[in-house]
């Protein structure tokens, strides 16, 4: 299995201050409401360049195909034309028959032929995988509580980033110009956390995170210094809470998982 980075691939299409479509999937299917700010960023700008979720989805997944091949072919040799390649793509368990029909159609769009396509939930995938690992072992699985289905992938921590920074600022967020903010969600995302690997990570919670907001003022009871606004106290925090409190974990439903050996 050979794997590609794609948040790399993604920094080369995309420069700071680029205006950009992010969280465009979430607009496959227009009856699903979403109310993630960089989607309805989006969906602003779907009309001003008069174009679809659908065509954008196919452009990405067209230019990461071609990105693909190109590094199989650097690493093995092999013509792009002669390669034998199967694509699989994961979709959220939310996502209706409508949103995963047109996945299907993007990828047909981006020169994928349809009998080389596979669609699988995201819980499906991950359950194969666990399938996998354990391999000899048996597992039992039972409910803990109802199911209830939500979107949750990391776009969420994002989201409350933006609100941990709207909520610092007060009125003042309001007067940050989009560069700004742009500046301080990409160093989140580029630098914060990715960084973060589970609540017993000290060396994360060590170190002092400053995230980067041009222009602004400085003001010690946010805390922001010398155009950085002062993320450790928060992280720290973070660490310290209580799983079942989570925002994320409390708005989902869990399934308990019982290993036997």
């Amino acid at each position: 299995m050979i794997k590609f980075k794609t948040h790399t691939f993604s920094f080369l299409l995309v420069r700071p201050f680029t205006e950009a479509f992010r969280g465009v999937k979430l607009l496959l299917d227009e009856s699903q409401e979403t109310k993630y700010t960089p989607s309805l960023a989006s969906k602003v700008l779907l009309g001003k360049r008069k174009t679809n979720a659908v065509q954008v989805v196919a452009d990405y997944l067209k230019y990461l195909v071609e990105y693909a091949k190109s590094v199989l072919q650097r690493r093995f040799g092999i013509p792009a034309k002669d390669m034998d390649l199967r694509f699989t793509l994961t979709v959220p368990a939310v996502w209706s028959d409508t949103a995963k029909d047109r996945t299907l159609n993007a990828a047909i769009q981006a020169d994928i032929r349809p009998q080389d396509i596979t669609l699988v939930s995201e819980p499906e995938a991950a359950a194969l995988y666990t399938l996998r690992s354990i391999q000899s072992n048996s597992m039992a699985v039972s409910n803990s509580v109802e199911r209830l289905w939500r979107i949750c992938g990391s776009m969420l921590l994002d989201q409350r980033f933006e609100k941990l920074l709207r909520d610092r600022m007060s009125v003042n967020y309001a007067t940050l110009s989009s560069k700004s903010k742009e500046a301080a969600l990409s160093y989140w995302q580029d630098r914060v956390k990715p960084n973060y690997t589970g609540k017993y990570d000290n060396d994360y919670a060590d170190v002092d995170y400053f995230i980067p907001l041009p222009g602004v003022a400085d003001n010690p009871k946010i805390p922001i210094e010398d155009g950085f606004f002062q993320l450790s106290r928060y992280v720290r925090a973070m660490q310290h809470a209580p799983r079942s409190r989570h925002p994320v974990i409390q708005n989902v439903g869990t399934r308990t998982l019982t290993y036997k050996q």
